[in-house]
């Protein structure tokens, strides 16, 4: 039993290193990586600083996540839900609504609020109806408010020369493909790790008085090459299996013959 499985063993080898010697094998390989990368794109926020001349001695309150609700003030809620979802610049609302929101809210009335919605800056006025005399409370949305961006520099930015490129051409107005608005995510981490807390500022930053936000993806990089040395591989292999195949064979046809 014992030399049949010597045989059977000694055969699969020689036919191993034939096929490995003469067969065609496909020595191309391919396959496809992904790179998470980040495009900087340029947003419009309210100027904090014009704000203060537009509207001295007006605090600026955010009430998201206050005591506004849906329930409580249906007419309130739809207009500043309005406003800060489907960028609706103006809204009249009911003054009666938003007094009793005032005085819930605030503790007292006034004529002219400046309150923040989600991320929006909104002008609360009373004011009347032409014509009619009528009050109503007008929302005026002034843009998106942000008060933990920061301010970064170039000399901040100087480590981070992708970014700066890119930020100084958004500056001027150039309009950038794919490619050249294109950077690695690692990149754009050390940079937010350095400086922003993603947390408050949502990784949005200040640059010469403009706003820059990134937008992440992927890359997604085919591959496809030649293993060059792979056909002369299995070659050598092969005929190395066939040499130790016909020495087994010849050493049980030896044993057998002694026998």
């Amino acid at each position: 039993m014992k030399i049949w499985f010597h045989r059977i063993f000694a055969l699969a080898l020689i036919s191993l290193g034939i096929s490995m010697i003469f067969l065609p094998f496909n020595n191309t390989r391919s396959g496809s990586t992904e790179i998470e990368t980040v495009s900087i794109e340029q947003l419009k926020f309210s100027n904090l600083d014009e704000i203060k001349v537009q509207y001295p001695n007006v605090d600026i309150i955010d009430i998201t996540g206050s005591k506004l609700n849906q329930d409580d003030y249906p007419n309130l809620w739809d207009k500043l839900i309005q406003i800060a979802h489907y960028d609706i610049k103006n809204e009249h609302g009911d003054l009666n609504e938003w007094n009793n929101f005032q005085i819930n809210y605030f503790g007292e009335l006034s004529t002219l609020r400046l309150i923040v919605f989600r991320e929006g800056l909104i002008e609360c006025a009373v004011t009347e109806i032409e014509g009619s005399g009528d009050k109503v409370v007008l929302f005026r949305y002034l843009g998106k408010y942000n008060p933990y961006i920061k301010e970064l520099t170039a000399l901040d930015l100087e480590d981070y020369p992708m970014i700066l490129k890119i930020v100084k051409n958004l500056e001027v107005g150039n309009e950038l493909n794919y490619e050249s608005n294109t950077l690695p995510k690692k990149k754009w981490d050390q940079m937010v790790g350095r400086y922003l807390d993603p947390i408050n500022d949502l990784q949005i930053f200040n640059f010469n008085g403009n706003f820059y936000a990134p937008q992440f993806s992927w890359e997604v990089s085919y591959m496809s090459g030649e293993i060059v040395v792979l056909r002369t591989i299995l070659k050598i292999v092969g005929l190395s299996l066939f040499v130790i195949g016909f020495l087994l064979i010849k050493k049980l046809y030896y044993w057998k013959k002694e026998r």
